[in-house]
């Protein structure tokens, strides 16, 4: 039986489609800037498709990448970000902590044995996304790795998920 039989239709996608929207929340933090953007995008696939490799004993996050792939979905339309910065990224992270609660209380009721992995997997690819690119750099130099919105994401999500929120990278393997 695959783990999403395990689940109702609404469970589920909660739960595979919160990496995708976690990696895209992540990214728009701190608001829409182009290149820092793609970078943090290209992490946060980076970062979902490690997992195949990464816990490859776990059947739920295995059957989530597989289904999923690594494409980034959810993302805040940039034209609206741009006359409106705050209040789309605003909702943008707001939708992806509430997926993140109701994922949590899915894995809590169904599926206890995976949840604290699936909870860590979200995590690191939130903590790999926000160190994916700096702000405020010039040609390389300077800059801040993780910036004070960034670094609220992750301490939001992580308490969403009951985990530690110290924001530093967890790089996926492979």
């Amino acid at each position: 039986m695959a783990f999403s039989d395990q689940f109702t239709g609404e469970e589920w996608e909660a739960l595979a489609g919160l990496p995708r929207l976690v990696a895209t929340a992540a990214s728009y933090a701190d608001g829409y800037r182009v290149v820092e953007n793609l970078r943090e995008e290209w992490a946060g696939a980076a970062a979902i498709s490690a997992a195949v490799t990464r816990y490859p004993d776990s059947e739920l996050i295995q059957e989530i990448v597989t289904e999923r792939g690594v494409e980034i979905g959810d993302r805040p339309d940039p034209a609206a970000i741009v006359a409106d910065n705050v209040t789309g990224i605003q909702q943008a992270v707001d939708r992806s902590i509430a997926q993140a609660e109701r994922a949590q209380q899915a894995l809590d009721r169904v599926a206890p044995a995976d949840a604290t992995v699936y909870r860590e997997w979200i995590l690191a690819i939130a903590k790999h996304v926000v160190n994916a690119a700096k702000r405020g750099a010039v040609l390389g130099l300077g800059g801040v790795r993780v910036d004070q919105p960034e670094s609220a994401y992750v301490a939001r999500l992580a308490s969403a998920l009951g985990l530690d929120t110290t924001p530093e990278a967890q790089p996926p393997a492979g």
